[in-house]
């Protein structure tokens, strides 16, 4: 469904999940809005370079599921090389992680267009 390659699967891959009736809004997003839509309490992929995440021992194109944030501290996330979570990330690095792929996030959800709601209003650019 998101062309998975033996060595991973391209960010952008995730609005193919539009083809199966899900939406999804995807690309650079500031700050901001990743702790309104967090607010909102969505989770959000992020896609992240592994380098900056202390409990990574490689280097690494990787995406998390951020869950909550602790504003100027830390992060909540689940990293899906892990077995459970969620997992403290810190503030600045998981900034650093985000910013090695752009700020390139992703907001999924199930149902019929309109469903994020004012959410939606939070960016220029939206797919499905």
């Amino acid at each position: 469904m998101l062309g998975a390659r033996e060595f991973g699967t391209p960010s952008f891959a995730v609005r193919r999940l539009i083809a199966e009736g899900l939406q999804v809004i995807y690309g650079e997003w500031s700050v901001a809005q990743l702790a309104t839509v967090l607010a909102a309490e969505r989770p959000v992929i992020l896609f992240v370079r592994t380098g900056f995440l202390d409990y990574w021992q490689e280097d690494v194109a990787h995406a998390v599921v951020v869950v909550g944030v602790e504003e100027g501290e830390r992060f909540w996330v689940h990293d899906p090389a892990l077995p459970d979570g969620p997992r403290a990330v810190s503030w600045n690095g998981l900034l650093a992680a985000w910013a090695e792929f752009d700020h390139r996030a992703a907001l999924i959800r199930h149902g019929e267009r309109g469903g994020f709601g004012s959410l939606a209003t939070l960016f220029t650019t939206r797919h499905g």
